[in-house]
């Protein structure tokens, strides 16, 4: 429903893991959204059976408070990124937007190959968040190229980059408390944008 309100989105929800299922075998979708505690078939069975049939579909799971460790399980057997319930609202659209990038850019890096034996890089970032994609990018292709990482795993790889990258940048260089975040988040950013000033 968060996404389906937005005109950039055409969102289909469906009542269980089996119905989702039996929607992908009649059309295509672009990314999946799970949440974790559903009847029948929960969200780790829904990433596991997705790897199987659909592995070049993302899937972002949907979490409620405490259940960190198994986010981390859903990110190891395949999940692309997850979401805290809590953080839904202010983080769903924009979390979507960025597996979907990533998973973008990994579909057009598919066959890609390389002769390269050695290679070392060193950047020095600004604090800009907008540069952020554009080197998520530049750093995926480089992994997935190199053959460090299968290109179905690119597309985790971004998310984590890009999440490591902004880490850095909010709470490292700006020291922005993750604190602010909560509420409407709007603090949070009005930090950010005063420390970037």
């Amino acid at each position: 429903m968060l996404l389906a309100n937005e005109s950039s989105w055409n969102a289909t929800g469906c009542r269980s893991g089996e119905e989702a299922f039996q929607l992908l075998n009649e059309r295509s979708f672009d990314l999946m959204i799970t949440d974790l505690r559903m009847p029948r078939m929960d969200g780790l069975e829904v990433i596991r059976e997705i790897r199987k049939r659909y592995e070049s579909l993302p899937v972002i799971l949907i979490t409620s408070h405490g259940n960190e460790d198994t986010a981390l399980i859903a990110l190891q057997q395949g999940a692309a990124n997850y979401i805290p319930k809590r953080w839904l609202v202010s983080r769903l659209q924009e979390s979507g937007e960025t597996v979907l990038c990533a998973d973008s850019h990994d579909r057009q890096r598919e066959g890609t190959t390389s002769h390269v034996k050695s290679q070392v890089i060193e950047m020095e970032l600004p604090s800009d968040r907008v540069i952020l994609p554009g080197v998520v990018v530049w750093l995926q292709d480089l992994a997935t190229t190199h053959g460090l990482v299968e290109s179905g795993d690119a597309v985790r790889l971004g998310v984590a980059l890009e999440e490591a990258l902004l880490n850095a940048i909010i709470h490292g260089n700006l020291e922005v408390s993750s604190e602010l975040r909560e509420g409407d988040g709007l603090l949070f950013e009005e930090f950010i944008e005063l420390s970037c000033t």
